[in-house]
């Protein structure tokens, strides 16, 4: 079992709102009117939206984000596989007790980073390198983890992720054009051709 909360968020989206609006074929321009005003952050929301959905689908970060995540002791096994992958990098390890208090555990010493995406922490009490990693963390301490995770660029994103992602901008952006109250609300529905292009990114949770 394990926690995950988002110590910092996105700072830029892999959509630009320009990108949007020319794949939605929205021709305006920003303006001080607010009706222009009010378009640019509707679209701007949706774009964070459909991201999230994207990235929730998929059990995966897309957008680079920094996250802590926290296991329970598991008392037959001292490997965490980090979720939401893929994992730009693992900022520290610490082990946390009952009271709260936490620990900061040594990278190659106590603890030591494997996978082909960094996506493995090996957590051990003692100081030597873990052959057969016979350890067992103690029960009473959690493991707490703040890592990197998502792509490095946008340019790192495999164009089928980012193309699912205009796909449901354009489905939400028709839906929300429908609705009365639409600029009131951003559904974040994946349609199905979005969906089927995620597919092959979809990561198993535990």
């Amino acid at each position: 079992m394990f926690q995950t909360q988002i110590k910092t968020d996105v700072a830029t989206e892999l959509i630009t709102l320009a990108n949007a609006k020319y794949y939605l074929k929205t021709n305006y321009t920003t303006g001080s009117d607010a009706t222009l005003v009010a378009e640019d952050a509707k679209i701007t929301r949706l774009i964070k939206t459909v991201r999230e959905q994207c990235e929730n689908y998929c059990n995966a970060s897309f957008a680079q984000k920094t996250l802590y995540c926290q296991f329970e002791a598991d008392p037959g096994n001292n490997t965490y596989t980090l979720p939401f992958p893929p994992v730009n990098s693992v900022t520290g390890v610490s082990l946390v007790d009952l009271n709260g208090d936490e620990t900061a555990l040594v990278l190659n010493t106590s603890y030591w980073v494997r996978g082909l995406n960094k996506e493995q922490i090996i957590v051990s009490s003692t100081q030597s390198v873990p052959v057969s990693i016979p350890v067992v963390v103690d029960t009473s301490f959690s493991v707490k983890v703040e890592y990197v995770a998502g792509y490095a660029s946008a340019a790192a994103v495999p164009e089928a992720i980012i193309e699912a992602m205009y796909k449901a901008i354009l489905f939400n952006y028709r839906m929300i054009g429908d609705d009365p109250d639409g600029d009131k609300m951003i559904v974040g529905v994946l349609p199905n051709q979005a969906k089927a292009m995620l597919k092959p990114y979809r990561n198993l949770i535990l």
